[in-house]
């Protein structure tokens, strides 16, 4: 299936979900779970829209600030307010009210709470998915579909993303590795530089790294434990950790370096001969969707799962 075969398919659809893009979350968490409703709405037949006029990565209009568009978008500013991203744990009448003719009046469906747990589900990982023109697929290879049809940089972030990845002095046989500071301890326990280099060496014997990181301590710290091995990266000294509410107060113009940065990072990740990175991190979670398998490894040994 290609991306005309898949705006005919999805264009198809009666029903209709309207996607709130850039709600609240990272890049990655938002970009994964727009991911898991495409395949959600492929598989019941919703026709899949998309709302980015107010993302939070957006720089001055959304996701075309960066990507080629793939699907219809709607520029309605209600949907800022009353298209959440996850269930509201409780619903006033009145903003009930408010919804539901807010549906009806602009021919939607469902807004993105009322399908996230739907998902979002463990057993949703289980689905198969069938297009036309290719065999069924689990969720890891249909998602691995969806990304090489939808992840198109415009012609201005392809440059600057080009330029960037060029700028890293590594040869054509390298591993990745991505590791998370900052807020992340909040959701999970953060592993020690060592797990990720060790995983690493288990599976390979190649000497080169990209190391993609947002704290520049664990580069300078991984340099002094391995000194026989080469870590190249794209953090900047200046870089203690990613803080995410920190990067949302941040003028467009230094959010939209710091998007660019990390497209290039995450370009010579998915370029390596292995990537080591823990899928509780979204990009790292990414780039078990849009790799082939065998190539994804986690430092903890566990399988990609939905998180």
């Amino acid at each position: 299936m290609d991306l005309a075969l898949y705006r005919e398919l999805n264009n198809s659809f009666k029903r209709t979900l309207v996607f709130h893009l850039g709600a609240n979350g990272g890049f990655f968490s938002e970009f994964n779970n727009m991911l898991l409703a495409m395949l959600y709405c492929l598989k019941h037949e919703i026709r899949f829209v998309l709302y980015t006029r107010h993302a939070n990565f957006r720089i001055h209009s959304g996701w075309t600030d960066f990507f080629l568009p793939f699907c219809d978008e709607t520029h309605h500013d209600s949907h800022r307010s009353l298209n959440a991203r996850c269930p509201r744990q409780r619903t006033p009448l009145h903003l009930q009210l408010t919804v539901a003719h807010f549906k009806k009046s602009q021919n939607i469906d469902f807004l993105t709470y009322e399908l996230w747990n739907h998902f979002r589900s463990p057993a949703f990982t289980c689905e198969t998915f069938s297009f036309p023109n290719t065999p069924p697929l689990d969720l890891l290879a249909a998602a691995q579909l969806l990304i090489q049809m939808i992840w198109r940089y415009n012609p201005e972030t392809l440059a600057a993303v080009t330029a960037l990845t060029q700028s890293i002095n590594l040869p054509k046989d390298y591993l990745g590795l991505h590791i998370r500071s900052g807020d992340k301890h909040i959701e999970t326990p953060l592993l020690a530089t060592s797990q990720y280099i060790e995983k690493a060496q288990s599976l390979s014997s190649l000497r080169h790294f990209f190391l993609s990181t947002d704290n520049y301590a664990i580069v300078e710290e991984a340099r002094r434990l391995y000194p026989h091995l080469t870590f190249e990266t794209l953090c900047t000294p200046g870089e203690t950790g990613y803080i995410h509410q920190d990067f949302l107060k941040l003028p467009a113009t230094i959010r939209h370096s710091h998007l660019l940065n990390l497209f290039a990072s995450i370009e010579r990740l998915a370029s390596s001969q292995h990537f080591i990175g823990t899928f509780s991190s979204n990009p790292g979670m990414y780039l078990g969707m849009r790799m082939p398998p065998h190539q994804v490894h986690s430092p903890l040994g566990d399988a990609w799962k939905i998180w």
